[in-house]
């Protein structure tokens, strides 16, 4: 697992997302990138099985 997938999963999860679902926006504004820059992550995360995501929802 690459360090950059590894730095979303840990704000996921600070975020609560192992509780409840978290934005896209959330994170990006966590992290400091753009929404578009957190979509492709966590397309990338749920190829991986490392979360959940439906598109225009929220995930975790």
């Amino acid at each position: 697992m690459t360090p950059n997938k590894e730095d979303y999963l840990k704000i996921i999860l600070e975020l609560g997302g192992d509780e409840h679902k978290v934005a896209n926006k959330q994170v990006g504004a966590a992290i400091g990138v753009a929404a578009a820059s957190v979509t492709e992550m966590v397309d990338k995360l749920e190829e991986a099985r490392l979360v959940t995501h439906t598109p225009y929802h929220a995930f975790s």
